[in-house]
């Protein structure tokens, strides 16, 4: 399986998943979710993890096909509030 830009710059930078979760701030199990297991992190830890990197959000994690880039904070619409019910 091919590494993932995150994985290529962490060996770059020779650390290991608990050295780059050390300087993030999360867990090494959160590194390796998501070099391994391919999941996709929550807005804030993907932010924290570039950061830790010294790189930007959008390089770390390219967006699909289709979609916005990553924004440090996110839209607010209507249907965020409590208690917005949409028709």
């Amino acid at each position: 399986m091919p590494e993932t830009s995150l994985e290529q710059r962490r060996h770059n930078l020779d650390l290991s998943r608990e050295g780059l979760a050390a300087k993030a701030g999360v867990t090494a199990r959160t590194i390796y979710n998501i070099e391994v297991e391919r999941v996709n992190p929550q807005r804030a830890t993907k932010h924290v993890i570039a950061e830790a990197l010294e790189l930007p959000v959008d390089d770390l994690f390219p967006t699909t096909s289709g979609s916005a880039p990553d924004k440090s904070a996110p839209a607010k619409t209507g249907a965020e509030t409590p208690g917005n019910v949409a028709a």
